[in-house]
């Protein structure tokens, strides 16, 4: 199967039902293994729940969730584990809206899920919390007024979006450092984004946010299927998106979403109605992003050990975004 940088539907959808589909392989392994070790702890309920549930309803809560509690079987602490599965089903996590309010995700998870987050920022100082729901539903008429405008300059990428992110967390960033986190997801949320909504509630920066981890999400859900790049993580190189030397997957990465915010927002300037205060803020942003375009792309060229998918998506990329850049 090709993967084009332009966002194609089938493609998207392709990639969240075979994400999705080898979740669910994955947890009834997983709860076979664990009801044969512990039956009182893992039998009935949380099996039978996992078993009923069919692919699409899984998302990127669950996807974390059985991550979480491999490492806590690896600890011995199955309770915690049983605890936690029991919670998904009891509550029916397959349930929870996409714009998932910080009151119906269980505390401990919740905790989790950020503190891994924080685990992926540069400055270890930086700590994540939850907001409060009147902060949350603030930065949620912002994000979706941004989605409209998206959907009226660029449906298809609006529409890519809706597909392949499921579960979007708005969070704030606090900690003994003046570093700030913006936005975040990882190969273990699958389908889950994560988004600053407190430190900037405007539609523009919200919206960018969006689609700069959507643009992961494709990649991560390309890379389930084909490892796009070879190149080990010990081998640093100066990143178009953080101060800090990043490995090659993260600077492939980064260079892929700034091919996409460049495209996202250009289609926006160039289609939809905006005010002269919105226009100008986005002509800054990109002049920003086609600032940073070359940087990552030639440390790619240079050092990249990509798979043949990867070299095609990333220069087509470079293509499309290169030729809006210079506009």
């Amino acid at each position: 199967m090709s993967y084009p940088f332009l966002p194609v539907l089938s493609v998207a959808s392709s990639l969240s039902k075979g994400f999705k589909s080898q979740l669910k392989s994955a947890y009834d392994d997983l709860l076979e293994q664990l009801v044969g070790y512990a039956p009182d702890l893992f039998s009935g309920g949380i099996q039978g729940y996992f078993s009923a549930l069919d692919p699409i309803q899984f998302n990127g809560f669950h996807s974390f969730a059985y991550h979480y509690v491999i490492r806590l079987a690896e600890q011995n602490k199955l309770t915690e584990a049983s605890r936690l599965l029991t919670v998904i089903a009891r509550d029916r996590y397959e349930t929870l809206p996409r714009f998932a309010p910080a009151s119906r995700i269980d505390r401990d998870l919740l905790r989790e899920v950020l503190a891994e987050i924080s685990g992926g920022t540069s400055y270890s100082e930086i700590v994540l919390q939850p907001l409060s729901r009147e902060r949350e539903q603030l930065a949620e008429r912002a994000m979706r007024h941004g989605m409209k405008i998206l959907e009226s300059a660029y449906a298809d990428l609006a529409a890519e979006i809706e597909i392949l992110v499921g579960s979007i967390v708005f969070f704030e960033s606090a900690g003994a450092t003046s570093e700030r986190a913006l936005s975040l997801t990882g190969d273990k949320l699958q389908s889950m984004v994560l988004v600053n909504g407190e430190i900037d509630v405007s539609w523009i920066f919200l919206l960018d946010k969006l689609v700069h981890e959507a643009a992961h999400t494709y990649l991560y859900g390309i890379n389930l299927r084909e490892e796009l790049v070879h190149n080990g993580p010990d081998l640093k190189y100066a990143s178009p998106l953080r101060r800090d030397d990043r490995d090659m997957l993260a600077i492939y990465h980064a260079t892929f979403v700034i091919q996409r915010l460049i495209v996202a927002f250009s289609q926006i300037l160039d289609r939809a109605e905006l005010s002269n205060e919105d226009r100008s803020t986005i002509r800054e942003l990109l002049a920003l992003y086609g600032s940073r375009l070359d940087a990552g792309f030639l440390t790619i060229e240079r050092h990249g050990a990509l798979s043949d998918v990867a070299w095609d998506l990333i220069r087509e990329g470079q293509e499309h975004a290169k030729s809006l850049a210079s506009c």
